[in-house]
């Protein structure tokens, strides 16, 4: 997370948010995390969850995972 955290700020920041929530979620591919991301992606789709940021993304994977520190 912190490197996605560092990439959103150099290179990505002025970039739509929807475009930053798909690049984070690109790089979320194993384990019980991939799972974790399926399961949001349905609910996006669904439109029964709404994460109109990525800040709102990282939250959500802050309350899932543990504290997500910047560098």
């Amino acid at each position: 997370m912190n490197a996605a955290c560092l990439y959103l700020k150099m290179k990505i920041n002025g970039e739509a948010a929807t475009t930053q929530i798909a690049w984070v979620l690109s790089y979320v591919q194993e384990g019980v995390a991939e799972a974790w991301k399926d399961n949001l992606l349905d609910k996006l789709v669904k439109r029964e969850l709404e994460v109109k940021t990525v800040e709102e993304l990282f939250k959500k994977i802050q309350d899932e995972f543990g504290e997500i520190t910047e560098k």
